[in-house]
């Protein structure tokens, strides 16, 4: 059977980071369970695809997943089963904020099959954070991760961001090397982008901030690339470090054009020549 990688949009946040034109909003409960029965709807509304295909990744990304009840997601995972075959040993992903999660939610998470963490750290300077709207602090991204690993997931991954309002060289130098302290299996480092609509965008063309000019943004990701294959990372995409045999094969798929389903607001699919 031919491989069918699933995504999964959850728009809901807790709050709206500054930087972010992603599809999220923040949500009330009634909200949230109505958006839930609708996606399950969807899900079931695909299921002509579920004899042609099997299911090798799923990814539920945000908005921030984490901000809703865990039993939501497993609802999801749930219908996603109904209707699909699922590979063995489907790589099952799930984005994470810090100070979303505890030891309940991962476990539930687990339970529901979810096999790998992608955690939003973005940086491990408290001003940094403040300034990108993130409503964790650094010590937050320490005990998460341990939660996550306690409960018995190995595969983590960490998103982390450099130039940044008023970051420097060692500032986000210093960032990095704490998050490899952290012993994780996957880092994605990407550059900030200012998007249009966003209360950054409002900012920077106010004055207000101020941003790395672009030699220094660049040569914080060549010391970033350097340092990570110092530490045994190895680079598979353009942002995406991993040790060996933890590269994210769900983004490898969208790299490779693999067939995907995607559930959820603003969510696409690629699938049987059509996207």
């Amino acid at each position: 059977m031919k491989k069918l990688g699933i995504y999964v949009h959850i728009p809901f946040c807790e709050k709206k980071c500054h930087y972010c034109d992603f599809t999220s909003i923040t949500g009330n409960n009634e909200i949230i369970r109505n958006y839930v029965n609708a996606l399950v709807k969807e899900i079931r509304l695909y299921k002509v695809h579920s004899t042609d295909y099997l299911v090798d990744t799923v990814f539920i990304g945000g908005g921030t997943p984490s901000a809703i009840d865990e039993y939501y997601i497993r609802d999801i995972l749930d219908e996603i089963r109904n209707y699909f075959i699922l590979e063995e040993n489907c790589e099952i992903s799930i984005e994470v904020n810090p100070g979303t999660i505890d030891k309940k939610k991962i476990l539930s998470y687990k339970d529901a099959g979810v096999n790998r963490i992608s955690m939003g750290i973005q940086s491990m300077k408290a001003n940094e954070l403040a300034l990108l709207g993130r409503i964790h602090n650094p010590e937050d991204v320490t005990k998460s991760i341990q939660i996550v690993k306690e409960a018995g997931i190995n595969n983590i991954n960490g998103d982390l961001m450099f130039g940044l309002p008023h970051q420097n060289i060692d500032s986000f130098i210093e960032s990095l090397n704490e998050v490899i302290q952290l012993n994780l299996t996957h880092i994605s480092m990407y550059g900030l982008i200012i998007e249009e609509g966003t209360l950054m965008n409002y900012w920077y063309k106010k004055g207000l901030i101020n941003l790395p000019d672009e030699d220094d943004e660049r040569t914080m990701y060549h010391h970033g690339r350097r340092i990570l294959e110092e530490h045994g990372f190895k680079q598979y995409e353009i942002s995406n470090f991993s040790i060996p045999d933890f590269e994210c094969r769900h983004n490898i798929g969208y790299w490779k054009l693999k067939p995907y389903l995607g559930f959820g607001i603003s969510a696409h699919s690629n699938i049987d020549s059509k996207r």
